[in-house]
């Protein structure tokens, strides 16, 4: 995988050089990823002496206002997955927020790396397929008290924090975020 990465890091750099950012034509927003170049594999990611299995969606221009994007493992949730793997202690024992949870990669690696409690969150379209993912990858728990949840949180209307936390606590303790600035759009609300 670390190999396949460098040398998809040699092709980034090449073709960023000449990059020029597209335009969404419905919203007349600047897109700001080009697309994935990490490698993914639907059948399952070797990940902390197991194996997880996360299943995307096509997206389509027709799935709310970001064309369905969080149906897919982007290149930040594989790298943030990586980096959960190799300092697991970021998140063991501690209740994590994840916001443009998308398909659930990372909120699940936090689970599998023994937090506490991870709250997942995405808008409402990106919650079925993240719950999949989350039932999918419950037998890979080392802690099997670990609680999750899969949350709907739109930016630009965001729930109450009470209520997105739940209400007898509402701090955590870990917030994390991977690819949800992709449309410039985003990047205000967030």
């Amino acid at each position: 995988w670390y190999k396949l990465a460098r040398r998809d890091k040699i092709r980034y750099k090449k073709e960023m050089a000449t990059y020029e950012p597209p335009v969404d034509s419905s919203s007349g927003c600047r897109l700001l990823l080009m697309g994935r170049f990490f490698p993914f594999d639907s059948e399952g990611i070797p990940f902390a002496d197991t194996t997880l299995i996360i299943k995307e969606a096509q997206n389509s221009s027709h799935i709310g206002e970001d064309g369905g994007t969080g149906l897919n493992v982007w290149d930040g949730a594989q790298l943030l997955l990586r980096y959960i793997e190799k300092v697991p202690n970021i998140v063991k024992n501690k209740r994590v927020i994840e916001l443009g949870s998308g398909c659930g990669i990372v909120g699940v690696a936090a689970a599998i790396c023994g937090c506490k409690e991870v709250i997942m969150t995405d808008l409402a379209y990106a919650l079925p397929l993240m719950r999949e993912n989350v039932d999918i990858n419950r037998v890979a728990w080392k802690d099997t008290d670990v609680v999750v949840s899969c949350k709907e949180c739109d930016w630009f209307q965001p729930p109450p924090v009470d209520e997105l936390l739940g209400h007898y606590d509402s701090k955590a303790d870990v917030l994390l975020v991977a690819d949800c600035v992709w449309l410039s759009s985003l990047i205000a609300p967030l």
